[in-house]
C-alpha cells in the first residue's frame, strides 16, 4: 500500500521535476504509480535504517 507521505512527495517530485506532459525523468505519465511504489520502498528502506541505528 502507498502512504499518504510517498503520495505527497511523488507530487512535490513531479511539480519540481516533470514535465507539462506528465513525464518525470524519461518515465511517462502512465506509469506514475511505479513512481510511488518506488518512492514508498524508499520510505521503508530509510525507516528501517533508522530503526537500526
Amino acid at each position: 500500500m502507498i502512504s499518504a507521505e510517498a503520495k505527497e512527495i511523488t507530487k512535490i517530485i513531479y511539480t519540481r521535476y516533470g514535465s507539462d506532459t506528465g513525464i518525470l525523468f524519461g518515465i511517462g505519465s502512465g506509469l506514475r504509480s511505479s513512481v510511488e511504489s518506488i518512492v514508498q520502498s524508499v520510505l521503508e528502506i530509510m525507516k528501517e535504517q533508522k530503526k537500526n541505528t
